[in-house]
């Protein structure tokens, strides 16, 4: 390919189209990719919205599958599929454990605060600091590991 380029660059008729032809193509194939990861994630999640609104009508519980439709977007700058959430069933689990997890620490530097406001004694202060310091740092490396994502209900 580079020499193919090379040549064209040099003027070689015979390089050029051949250049052109492949750059032609490569970009038709890009191009219909493209469209097609648009149209897939746009038919993925009108198929669930339908779902979930039959579900809504009839008063059932919504589903909530994996991938859920609200953790695929389409990256219209490149075309790509992102999965912002579990895709599988068992990484569901995982996932949802580890959001269980996140919360359940989020829950106990909410209690230590309210510790920490009404304690006289100092070592219990620095105790109960040192606690909300340890859960903050393993909250914020759950968040980093979800990126956001949380447990649907």
């Amino acid at each position: 390919m580079r020499s193919i380029a090379l040549n064209a660059a040099k003027g070689q008729t015979r390089s050029q189209k051949l250049f052109t032809d492949l750059l032609t193509k490569t970009e038709a194939q890009k191009r219909q990719e493209y469209e097609h990861n648009g149209e897939a994630v746009a038919n993925y999640q009108m198929f669930w919205d339908q779902i979930f609104y039959e579900h809504r009508i009839k008063g059932l519980p919504l589903p909530n599958p994996a991938p859920h439709p609200d953790d695929v977007k389409f990256d219209t700058a490149t075309g790509q599929i992102i999965f912002t959430g579990p895709t599988t069933e068992s990484e569901k689990v995982k996932w949802e454990n580890l959001s269980d997890r996140l919360q359940a620490f989020e829950e106990s530097i909410a209690e230590l605060e309210k510790l920490l406001a009404d304690p006289k004694n100092e070592k219990i202060k620095y105790l109960i600091k040192e606690d909300i310091a340890f859960e903050t740092d393993i909250c914020g490396r759950l968040q980093t590991t979800l990126g956001g994502w949380r447990k649907r209900a």
